[in-house]
């Protein structure tokens, strides 16, 4: 596409000027521009993609572990990272992921994979008894099923006074014995939303756990993922909850039947209202402890907090503003060279960020 500018900025640190800078194309493709910008040190990379942001994932158009933008336009970019420099180097579209052939499968939802004793788990039964809308429209899922190693199809039904108000069931570990969980959003019809936690007793699909539900309809939580985020040898679930109104980061520990809140902090958010992207938060180590630090954008999606609940203690150990909200998956990114992955996201003026580790 000859003509095209490409324009990259690059950002030297909080606080500090911001460069724009106009460029030409350093190589046209058959798809499109080479888009680069090099790593300055200390900071964050910034990279404006030309037509805009409309889907941020790892592993589509057959590149598995690759990051790919698909812009609104409907083209595709693969990050790279050689010489120092980061490139957004276009590769042939590829079209959405195919059905997964499932005929109940709720619209909209993923089919999630399992690595120890589940093969895959999703959510089917769609229902509108539950007019809340949070995720783009008022269908819900009544089922959860999944399919173990063994190949066993099992399945859970709510009774009518709850859905599943989520797009994706989380395949867990939370006891670290080997043995897959499904993590995913329960939302009763008078008391909103709670982290519920299911898995095969036998050879039948049971609720494990649940949290208390946050106690009024049309209240919701977006879970983050499982791990020990506070060094004490037992792994915790990270959710946000209430994520437009004031969210609060709250680790959950399992106590027999229960899931129990044990640490929280007020300030953040992980998705925009009628958005059917979930996956604006990750887990990284930032400072090399061991412990799993958690990637989390503020109240407003305007700043991307990188904190710790090591040793019991919240910490804020990085934070980066950026005037414009996130509005993409955040995910990881892990060159070749590198041992330790780069967090990477982008923002509603279609502008791509790289956080350097």
């Amino acid at each position: 596409m000859p003509g095209i500018g490409c324009f990259y900025s690059l950002r030297r640190g909080r606080g500090r000027r911001v460069a724009r800078f106009a460029i030409a194309c350093c190589a046209v493709l058959a798809m499109g521009c080479q888009i680069s910008a090099a790593v300055p040190p200390g900071g964050d990379v910034t990279l404006r993609v030309p037509g805009g942001i409309a889907r941020l994932a790892v592993g589509e158009c057959g590149l598995p572990g690759q990051v790919i933008v698909t812009t609104r336009d409907g083209k595709s970019l693969r990050l790279d990272k050689r010489a120092g420099a980061y490139k957004l180097l276009a590769v042939p579209s590829c079209p959405a992921p195919a059905p997964a052939g499932i005929a109940d499968l709720l619209t909209g939802s993923s089919v999630s994979k399992g690595r120890l004793s589940l093969k895959k788990a999703w959510l089917s039964g769609p229902t509108r008894r539950y007019p809340h809308g949070i995720l783009g429209d008022q269908v819900e899922a009544t089922r959860l099923e999944v399919l173990t190693v063994t190949g066993l199809a099992l399945k859970f039904t709510l009774d009518g006074n709850s859905v599943f108000e989520d797009l994706w069931p989380r395949v867990v570990d939370i006891q670290g014995d080997g043995q897959d969980e499904v993590l995913v959003v329960r939302s009763r019809l008078n008391e909103g939303s709670s982290a519920a936690l299911f898995g095969v007793v036998g050879t039948r699909l049971m609720l494990l756990a649940e949290s208390e539900p946050i106690g009024k309809a049309n209240r919701w939580l977006n879970p983050i993922g499982v791990a020990d985020f506070d060094g004490d040898r037992r792994r915790e679930i990270a959710v946000v909850i209430t994520p437009h109104i004031g969210g609060t980061l709250t680790l959950f520990e399992r106590r027999g039947s229960r899931l129990v809140k044990n640490h929280s902090k007020f300030g953040f958010s992980n998705h925009a209202i009628g958005s059917r992207e979930l996956g604006m938060s990750t887990i990284i180590d930032l400072n090399g402890d061991g412990i799993p630090d958690l990637v989390v954008p503020d109240a407003s999606r305007k700043s991307l907090r990188i904190v710790t609940f090591a040793g019991g203690r919240f910490r804020e150990l990085r934070k980066h503003d950026y005037g414009r909200k996130i509005v993409t998956a955040i995910v990881t990114a892990n060159f070749s060279y590198q041992v330790f992955p780069d967090v990477v996201f982008g923002l509603e003026d279609g502008t791509l960020v790289v956080l350097p580790r």
